[in-house]
């Protein structure tokens, strides 16, 4: 178009800058961050009854700057659920470096054994990724001949945190690699671990082998 005038056309507005500033950058907003601190309650390996109703905790921290958004779940990602809640557990918005005990309500299958669950944070909908170091819930269910162990794996317990921190190492070391293979469908950490070890943290040659050794079972 032109004016009757013949002149310049008025030039177009500049954008006003209350509008620029409603929209931040998408890279301003950090996904959230979760890290293992401690076991609150029922050590790795703890000995427990047929059907026995349990309590797990987890102490877990925040190390990003930002908080937790509302609505975050602690849910299984694999091995066994023991009667745990299909939907999982809200977890309360935790601020930056800060720290939140969950507790997670099972009951432990009635056939003796071991049981190891494995259990994960997830950001609420629509995005619904996991993300933080994987969590475990691992106990062994007696059988009527075992009562008398439960007091020689007391007096083991402090043997066991020991390794317990060589696996934390591991599970440290190798987060990422775990989580990409967590999301492929492979759950066994300490098969994992031991297979990232040995093959460099190659998670190809990894999966290789993890499905190899499946097809031989």
């Amino acid at each position: 178009w032109a004016t009757e005038s013949g002149g310049a056309a008025p030039s177009a507005p500049l954008p006003s800058p209350f509008i620029q500033q409603q929209f931040a950058p998408h890279s301003q907003i950090e996904r959230p961050r979760a890290k293992f601190v401690a076991d609150i309650s029922l050590a790795d390996g703890a000995l427990v009854s047929p059907g026995q109703s349990i309590s797990k905790i987890w102490r877990i921290s925040n190390p990003g700057a930002q908080s937790w958004p509302e609505g975050v779940r602690l849910v299984n990602v694999g091995g066994e659920i023991m009667n745990g809640p299909l939907n999982g557990v809200v977890v309360p918005p935790v601020v930056g470096n800060g720290l939140v005990d969950v507790a997670l309500d099972l009951v432990a299958p009635n056939r003796p054994g071991r049981y190891v669950g494995y259990w994960r944070l997830m950001s609420p909908e629509p995005n619904q990724q996991r993300f933080g170091h994987r969590l475990w819930v691992d106990i062994t269910v007696k059988t009527e001949e075992q009562p008398a162990q439960a007091a020689a794996q007391e007096r083991a317990a402090t043997a066991n945190e020991a390794e317990g921190e060589t696996d934390m190492i591991g599970l440290i070391k190798w987060n990422s690699e775990l989580e990409i293979l967590g999301d492929l469908g492979f759950t066994d950490v300490d098969k994992l671990i031991g297979d990232l070890e040995a093959l460099r943290g190659n998670v190809q040659d990894v999966v290789e082998r993890q499905l190899s050794q499946t097809e031989a079972d």
